[in-house]
């Protein structure tokens, strides 16, 4: 988030058609198919600089299995490092079967940190992150719920000076910087222990969502205001409210039995206990380590970058 005025925290913004892979001289000079025991291909061509690009698409079978094991559709390849430079990424382009609009995947990547994210290439050539794609449990995938269309795996990872290698803060500060939902403060740093007000949070929240960096902002200020300052119970209450939007009444509604060993508890207000009780379950907390939740209390911008990853690695979004 901007530590000035008028400024909104990191956007899903998009990126200037300079950055994108583009059309060059050099010629393809292999092609390779692979299709995989699901009916998945992909068709993987190598031209004379040694740059890759795949067309990859699912099967009808696969769409059907995936989603009735709530599993990922792993893509038969091609296996892409991950670089910086976009120029130089390998472009995947994913089609999925006819009904199929939006699929849950994995992109096959090697080298894969939690800087790693999906970009989408757009029609008009410039590109949007992907914030909630995540790094698969064995490492070897990039997973997200994704559209079909042109797609690059990038490491994007901002690097601030008061961030340091090891420190409680450093994860989250990498992930949510990585895919545009938080910013530096101006200066080359992060500010960790920096409040947040609940224009900031929210604004954050719906960039999940794909809602642009302006409008996200735009629309959290005016409900919101610049300066009101955002408790935990209510940061969590926004995460609660966004990750189960789709979700029946009694799907959303958790145990309460997570709250037993907490000796504050009692002190959550009635509106907010089911979002504790979810966040406890999803790991998306911890508690503060001296056995309390403290709901009152304000939320620093380290708290609320490790709350994103959790919840976005969490949740499928």
């Amino acid at each position: 988030m901007s530590g000035g005025g008028g400024g909104a925290s990191g956007a899903v913004s998009d990126i200037p058609s300079n950055t994108v892979p583009t059309e060059n001289s050099a010629q393809i000079v292999k092609t390779e198919e692979k299709k995989d025991a699901a009916g998945n291909t992909a068709v993987v061509t190598t031209d004379s600089n040694g740059k890759q690009a795949a067309a990859v698409t699912v099967s009808a079978e696969a769409a059907k299995q995936a989603a009735a094991e709530n599993k990922p559709i792993a893509l038969p390849g091609p296996e892409v490092k991950p670089v910086a430079d976009t120029a130089k990424a390998t472009a995947i382009k994913v089609s999925f079967p006819e009904g199929t609009k939006k699929a849950e995947v994995s992109v096959p990547i090697k080298e894969a940190t939690d800087t790693t994210v999906l970009m989408k290439v757009n029609e008009d050539g410039t590109m949007t992150l992907v914030p909630t794609s995540v790094v698969s449990e064995d490492g070897k995938g990039l997973v997200a719920n994704l559209e079909a269309g042109n797609y690059v795996a990038v490491d994007n990872k901002v690097e601030f000076k008061d961030v340091k290698d090891g420190a409680w803060y450093e994860s989250g500060a990498n992930f949510a910087s990585s895919r545009g939902l938080m910013e530096g403060m101006g200066d080359g740093t992060f500010a960790q222990n920096a409040p947040l007000t609940k224009a900031q949070t929210q604004a954050v929240i719906d960039r999940l969502g794909g809602v642009s960096k302006s409008e996200s902002w735009n629309n959290a200020v005016a409900k919101f205001g610049k300066t009101e300052k955002c408790d935990r119970m209510t940061t969590l209450s926004m995460l609660y409210t966004a990750c189960n939007a789709n979700a029946s009444a009694e799907a959303a509604k958790p145990s309460r039995e997570v709250l037993a060993k907490y000796k504050d508890a009692a002190s959550i207000p009635e509106a907010y206990v089911d979002v504790f009780c979810w966040a406890l379950e999803k790991n998306i907390i911890q508690g503060m380590g001296d056995g309390t939740l403290n709901p009152t209390g304000n939320l620093t911008r380290g708290q609320f970058g490790l709350l994103l990853e959790r919840t976005v690695k969490a949740i499928s979004l």
